[in-house]
């Protein structure tokens, strides 16, 4: 017996309510406090950060949420001031901050975190990130100054990056509006860049210690560290200025300019089973073209294959196929048994992605690639496996956020036109 979903469930998936964002204003400046961390940092309405959070992340990249004691707010016309004591603990251990967020009516704003583990405290990376607004900056001049003391020139990124932008940075400067420039600053560590529509973020985000230093890595007991992002104008804003943050929106319904996607799911090759034992929600589900996986590195193939062929018998769902495979230099002799029990069990594939057991690990800057097969061999390999399936590309690891994986080109078909594949797995083309 089941019960109708709520509304909060249809929509969000969760009745767990967002708590209420508390806006703090000194001036023209204008941010929003949320548990801690401070987002939409805006001067006269211009967004000029989209967040600012300190953040302890554990060995499996885990962020421990905060709890925060003795919160204390003050709020005047020209300047606002939080003050509070953060606690993150975890399997990784436990970390205690105390944290200072000034902001003033000239566009200052600081965020001091002095923190001590009370436990040694194993962690990815733990302390400031920053993030940049895509929005008005992409493709538009940057000061980046270096840790060296270098200062260079440079843009956002406008297409996707998919390499850091930036490495060895302390202060990133843009202008906000002709003749004024933001700088933010950040100290007590190395900070580097990464482009965040990568994982599908509108954001450039800057986050503390370089991803080619060894990770995880200890924080000892008892060793304090202090971070801090600092804003800063260069200029002086014009008497009255402001840009009207939330302009009217009006809405109407015009005639239809295309289709809705359609809507799959991602089964994984240990949950098929399972869901052929649910095949009443299965059916209600209702999904229209599914992403289904083996992977060669756990001994997946015509078992799990016989799986997908039931549930696409039970949904009608189109399958597209991910192949891990072990990043052999052989990867035909790898791909053509997958292929053969394909043919046998009469799965039909609207698509194949193929992604060698190498492109499931991080490679950070700078670092070699392992050995393993080239593109244009795996490309051969998939296309004999394969005849006449349309194959596909992008990454098998989904929001890493350290995964490097190589670009794959997606490859159209030429015997069997069929429109564009859309997968649950980030998609990316090189700029």
């Amino acid at each position: 017996m089941t019960t109708a979903a709520s509304r909060a469930i249809r929509l969000c998936g969760t009745e767990q309510v967002d708590p209420q964002l508390r806006t703090l204003r000194a001036g023209p400046l204008s941010v929003e406090f949320d548990n801690g961390a401070i987002r939409y940092v805006r001067i006269g309405g211009v967004e000029v950060l989209r967040g600012i959070s300190f953040l302890v992340r554990d060995e499996n990249w885990g962020t421990e949420t905060p709890v925060l004691d003795d919160l204390q707010i003050d709020e005047k016309p020209d300047a606002f001031s939080v003050a509070y004591r953060g606690t993150c603990a975890g399997a990784c251990g436990r970390l205690v901050y105390q944290a200072r967020i000034a902001g003033g009516s000239d566009g200052a704003l600081s965020f001091v975190v002095e923190a001590e583990p009370e436990t040694d405290v194993l962690t990815n990376r733990t302390g400031f990130l920053v993030l940049h607004p895509i929005e008005g900056l992409a493709g538009k001049p940057v000061k980046v100054l270096h840790e060296d003391g270098r200062e260079k020139l440079s843009l956002f990124p406008d297409y996707i990056d998919p390499r850091c932008p930036f490495t060895d940075i302390r202060a990133l400067s843009h202008e906000i509006v002709p003749g004024i420039w933001a700088t933010c600053t950040m100290e007590g560590d190395a900070f580097e860049m990464e482009d965040q529509r990568n994982w599908s973020d509108a954001s450039y985000k800057t986050y503390v210690r370089p991803l080619r230093r060894p990770w995880p890595y200890r924080l000892p007991k008892g060793e304090k560290f202090t971070q801090a992002v600092r804003l800063q104008l260069l200029g002086t804003l014009p008497a009255g200025f402001s840009k009207k943050p939330n302009p009217s929106i009006n809405l109407t319904i015009g005639r239809a300019i295309g289709r809705v996607p359609r809507i799959g799911i991602g089964v994984a090759a240990d949950e098929a089973k399972h869901a052929l034992e649910v095949a009443e929600l299965i059916r209600r589900l209702a999904p229209q073209w599914m992403v289904c996986q083996v992977d060669l590195r756990f001994g997946h193939g015509q078992d799990e294959l016989e799986s997908y062929t039931a549930l696409a018998q039970l949904t009608g769902a189109g399958v597209v196929l991910e192949i891990i495979t072990k990043g052999t230099l052989d990867p035909f002799g790898e791909l053509e048994p997958i292929g053969t029990a394909v043919h046998t069990v009469g799965l039909d594939l609207e698509a194949v992605s193929v992604f060698p057991a190498q492109d499931m690990t991080s490679v950070q800057p700078g670092a070699p690639w392992p050995a393993m097969p080239t593109f244009e061999q795996i490309y051969a390999a998939a296309r004999r496996a394969f005849p006449g399936v349309p194959l596909g590309g992008g990454m098998a690891a989904y929001i890493s956020p350290s995964s490097t994986a190589s670009v794959r080109q997606a490859e159209r078909s030429t015997t069997q036109p069929s429109p564009p594949v859309q997968t649950c797995t980030q998609q990316m083309t090189s700029p």
